[in-house]
């Protein structure tokens, strides 16, 4: 789990991120460092997939590359174990976890997409090329019927 103060540059990083376009593999892993400012990754992003955004957030925050492709980072990351309240499942989540969704046409059955909580009840995830970086919701993921669960980076 992220450091209180890492938690917080996680999330400023992701509201920055929000409206920037969707592309694959444009991001440059390599030049971003954990000393950088928030706006100064937020400007060198000119676009970013699902999982790509998973590690701008977790390479400015902890220093470390975290996995490509979702699949990938639900395999390096542990459960999130909802418990039962008033008779409805309950997760306890923190500020970097992950949401999945088994929604990838090419692989069946299968991880394809990533989101990141920020707290507050809201996710930001990179939605698709129609879509770019957008802030949704805890309720609008739980409802989907290719919700896969929540997990925390192993990182």
């Amino acid at each position: 789990m992220l450091k209180p103060d890492r938690k917080i540059v996680l999330r400023e990083l992701c509201l920055a991120l929000v409206g920037k376009p969707y592309t694959h593999n444009e991001v440059n892993l390599n030049a971003i460092k954990q000393n950088m400012s928030v706006a100064q990754v937020a400007g060198m992003i000119k676009s970013v997939d699902c999982s790509e955004l998973v590690q701008v957030a977790y390479k400015l925050t902890t220093g470390k590359v975290f996995v490509d492709l979702a699949s990938n980072q639900y395999i390096h990351s542990e459960e999130i174990k909802p418990r039962i309240i008033g008779g409805k499942k309950v997760c306890d989540l923190a500020t970097g976890d992950l949401c999945f969704l088994a929604n990838n046409p090419d692989r069946p059955n299968s991880i394809g997409h990533v989101g990141i909580y920020i707290g507050t009840g809201k996710i930001v995830e990179a939605k698709g090329k129609d879509y770019g970086v957008v802030l949704s919701t805890v309720d609008e993921w739980e409802k989907k019927k290719t919700f896969a669960g929540w997990r925390r980076p192993r990182i």
